[in-house]
């Protein structure tokens, strides 16, 4: 071939630019633009993650859920009762993200109170002291919940206390031999049927650890005749546990109480009796008002 020839050269550079235009083909691929989804989660950079971002004032309603994590992170609590996720603020206010069924965003609920720890314990005996609050974001619905986080601001353990009677409560920090425990304390009574349970515990391994546990059962028809000094060991019981104990949550009786305050209002006392007081003298001890009662509900019971 004469490389002096022009003809030759266009050969020689045609031929060049074909072998560059493959290797770039193999190295850097044409991407083929991707077929929108109905379902992709819409992404979100880092420079468009601001500020009103990272404290939900972007999430709208109708996001996914995918969304609202990955914008958020990992929720630091969990609603028991709605599906919803709960995020606390570098401010230490708090907002929540409510989910249909559909996992979309239906409602966002802000708090601009900090949420303030209403106590502290070591109750999962790690040496570290939880943080124990309460969750009132629920309150208008009829349920409150008690909460424990860690260190880090996450949920370890939660309880809710309603004020329909199957969601009556009682939950204390209870504090014996310099260690604290949570008390559980569940008087119930069904059309004079009563189950009254108390439970010790402490939460070793993130679940319930029960140190001391009791029930006892009894009806106040008259059906049966009540065992006095049974009721009143069990009451004593329960009283020596109250009385070291400090309240963080009650709904006992379709009203809420909120700690910390004195547990002294939840002595067990049989307060029941004081609906018949023509049956007692003054002065009579608690045992002798439990014997005069039972007398007079078997005596006409029906």
């Amino acid at each position: 071939m004469n490389f002096k020839k022009p003809a030759a050269w266009v050969l020689i550079i045609s031929g060049l630019a074909v072998i560059l235009s493959s290797v770039c083909l193999l190295k850097y691929p044409v991407l083929k633009p991707e077929l929108p989804c109905a379902t992709a989660v819409p992404s979100m950079e880092k420079d468009q993650i601001n500020e009103g971002t990272r404290v939900g004032e972007n999430i709208k309603k109708g996001s996914p859920r995918e969304v609202v994590l990955k914008i958020m992170g990992e929720p630091k609590f969990r609603l028991s009762g709605l599906y919803g996720d709960g995020y606390v603020l570098e401010d230490g206010s708090t907002v929540v993200f409510y989910y249909g069924a559909d996992k979309l965003v239906y409602d966002i609920k802000r708090s601009d109170e900090p949420r303030k720890p209403i106590g502290n314990a070591d109750l999962n005996r790690d040496g570290l002291k939880e943080s124990i609050y309460l969750d009132q974001s629920q309150r208008d619905n009829g349920s409150v919940t008690l909460r424990l986080t860690d260190c880090s601001g996450k949920d370890i353990w939660s309880e809710g206390a309603g004020t329909s009677h199957v969601g009556w409560t009682s939950l204390f920090l209870c504090e014996e031999g310099g260690e604290y425990y949570l008390l559980r304390y569940l008087p119930g009574m069904w059309q004079g049927y009563c189950t009254y349970t108390y439970t010790l515990f402490t939460l070793e391994g993130g679940a319930e650890h029960v140190v001391r546990s009791n029930t006892i059962d009894f009806d106040v028809n008259g059906v049966n005749k009540l065992d006095a000094p049974n009721m009143i060991a069990f009451a004593e019981e329960v009283n020596g546990l109250l009385g070291k104990s400090t309240l963080l949550l009650s709904s006992e009786g379709g009203e809420f109480s909120f700690g910390p305050s004195s547990a002294d209002q939840f002595f067990e006392r049989y307060s029941w009796l004081d609906s018949t007081p023509e049956l007692y003298a003054e002065g009579d001890d608690l045992k002798t008002r439990l014997v005069k009662y039972s007398d007079y509900a078997v005596s006409n019971h029906r």
